[in-house]
């Protein structure tokens, strides 16, 4: 093979290579089948499998979960946000469980409430997807306002724990699955802020959602890019 045919290939696998990240460099969208899901779109996510807080002394359990909220923005060019302004843990318990009250979550201890609004640091929730590489954050407060940390509350109701304060200051990372509507969440540590000495140190989320419309008949969305 000639020197300077060499070279040539040589340059072309350079350029292929470097052409590689920029091709792969689209932002996810989300769409309702082969639509762009406008902004200002109102979403729904819902559980996959058990929602579970790891802590040392046992996992706090939520058998279901809603997270809605409103897409803010969602183009090629900038990415997906979304305000989540409304987030629900708790169990369902019988064959008919669309029928039925919810019930509180499951602890080592028995039940316990999840709160995730509290007047500090609660609700709206900004969710970003912004990379391609399938990776999505959560932080405090709307997409449009500063940053601030995520807290939530757990209530045991046996009385021996009482009540137990978590936060987290930096954004909890996740990840998308391209071709579907789900995303996940998993390991992401959050410290106690307040609670007695029966509270768990800290604990670490995990969690697994499908998204769709929030108005019936309730479409599957999904992440496109």
């Amino acid at each position: 093979m000639s020197k300077k045919l060499m070279t040539g290939l040589l340059a072309l696998v350079a350029l292929a290579a470097m052409a590689l990240p920029a091709m792969a460099s689209a932002n996810p969208v989300l769409t309702e089948g082969t639509t762009t899901v406008a902004s200002g779109t109102k979403i729904l996510g819902t559980n996959v499998g058990e929602t579970v807080m790891k802590t040392s002394l046992g996992n706090v359990t939520c058998d279901s979960a809603t997270l809605t909220g409103t897409l803010t923005t969602n183009e090629t060019a900038k990415g997906i946000d979304g305000d989540i302004e409304s987030a629900h843990f708790f169990n369902k318990e019988g064959l008919q469980a669309e029928k039925e009250p919810d019930k509180e979550c499951s602890s080592w201890t028995g039940g316990v409430s999840v709160t995730p609004s509290p007047a500090t640091n609660g609700l709206p929730w900004c969710v970003t997807a912004t990379e391609a590489n399938d990776n999505l954050k959560l932080r405090g407060n709307s997409c449009t306002a500063e940053t601030r940390p995520i807290r939530f509350i757990l209530v045991f109701t046996n009385g021996l724990i009482g009540t137990c304060t978590y936060q987290r200051s930096l954004p909890v990372e996740g990840t998308l699955t391209t071709g579907t509507g789900e995303a996940s969440i998993s390991e992401q540590e959050f410290t106690k802020f307040e609670g007695g000495g029966g509270c768990p140190a800290s604990g670490k989320l995990n969690m697994k959602f499908t998204l769709e419309t929030d108005v019936s008949p309730f479409t599957g969305l999904t992440f496109s890019s």
